[in-house]
């Protein structure tokens, strides 16, 4: 069961079973961070028309798991084609080892691989991709996007200003971070850390995470990177 709270003026969380999308209301559209897995793109767009009639005109994938890039396509078979879906440019060679690898990523990531591509055609692949930051303005507010490496070697996070809004992607998920073992593969722990500090360096009155509730208390905010940092670091 999927459901949406507002959680900020014309700042929602969607919240799906594992993961969650972030949506926010601009004068000028919609902007979206990630889709879900595969089956929840409609699901998604029921959410969005629930709180809002704005066009979809931008979405930003965090990172290219299929839990957080997946749902586009069911999005936009509803009619919403945004203008702009926007990545790192390592989602693209991800995309293609999960194409290629296909049943083995599925069992190594416990999906069904149904949910899996079998070719570039069954993504939507995004039609923006940088390297290190980039950055754009929509509804006269700037949305800024900061690619680290963590969890995966594609992942950003994004920083609404204006609004003191963090999308936290999966830097930080509430609890202890998978970092590397024999279930996943090894991760980027140096370079997490210096992400979380530095989305703390921030001040966001915001979190989103990719997983989890939001977080609406600035100290609770600085507490719960700082922490994460630094168990990372050590």
């Amino acid at each position: 069961m999927s459901y949406i709270v507002e959680v900020g003026p014309r700042t929602w969380l969607i919240r799906m079973p594992v993961v969650n999308a972030v949506l926010f209301e601009t004068d000028a559209g919609n902007v979206l961070v990630d889709t879900g897995m595969a089956p929840a793109g409609p699901a998604i767009l029921e959410k969005i028309r629930e709180v809002s009639d704005k066009p979809l005109h931008t979405i930003i994938y965090t990172h290219g798991h299929v839990d957080h890039a997946y749902g586009t396509r069911g999005i936009l078979a509803g009619g919403e084609p945004p203008e702009q879906i926007i990545a790192h440019e390592n989602i693209l060679p991800r995309f293609d080892r999960y194409i290629r690898l296909r049943e083995s990523i599925a069992a190594y990531m416990s999906q069904k691989s149904e949910q899996m591509p079998e070719t570039r055609a069954d993504l939507v692949l995004p039609n923006i991709t940088f390297s290190d930051n980039y950055s754009f303005e929509l509804g006269g507010e700037e949305f800024v996007l900061q690619h680290r490496r963590g969890e995966t070697d594609d992942q950003l996070y994004v920083w609404v200003p204006g609004r003191g809004a963090l999308a936290s992607a999966d830097y930080y998920q509430g609890f202890l971070p998978n970092a590397g073992n024999g279930k996943r593969v090894q991760r980027y722990p140096e370079e997490w850390a210096i992400a979380l500090r530095e989305m703390a360096a921030l001040e966001p009155q915001l979190l989103l995470p990719g997983h989890g509730e939001a977080i609406v208390e600035p100290a609770k905010i600085q507490e719960a990177l700082l922490v994460h940092a630094e168990a990372l670091q050590s």
